[in-house]
């Protein structure tokens, strides 16, 4: 074990000895099943807001990811165009459509129908 996760653990237990016992008991149920965290008002609308405004744009992210993964594993080579096409593209049913096509393809023509 290294020196730091040494002593973290050893901080962990003693901040967890001065914890009153009903509030570990609960520490320990919410570690195990995340759906018991409770979350106020103000952190659910914060969390809503969030999901508003980037949510559409992290899961086309992701997806980018994925069709560049796919391509890459198909080997077929992207240029740095395509490449900046791909990681530009917020239209999540479009990296769709080229991540199937793609999975199947043997040439870039294929995937984008350039």
């Amino acid at each position: 074990m290294l020196p730091d996760e040494a002593l973290r653990r050893t901080l962990i237990r003693h901040i967890l000895g001065m914890l009153h016992e009903r509030l570990i008991k609960m520490i320990q149920e919410v570690s195990l099943d995340s759906q018991k965290i409770p979350v106020s008002p103000a952190l659910q609308r914060l969390g809503e807001e969030f999901q508003a405004m980037y949510g559409a744009t992290l899961e086309a992210r992701g997806e980018a990811k994925m069709l560049l993964k796919i391509l890459a594993a198909r080997k077929l080579a992207v240029d740095d165009a395509t490449r900046a096409r791909i990681l530009m593209c917020a239209d999540t049913a479009m990296l769709e459509r080229w991540a199937e096509a793609a999975l199947v393809a043997t040439s870039m023509d294929a995937v984008f129908g350039d």
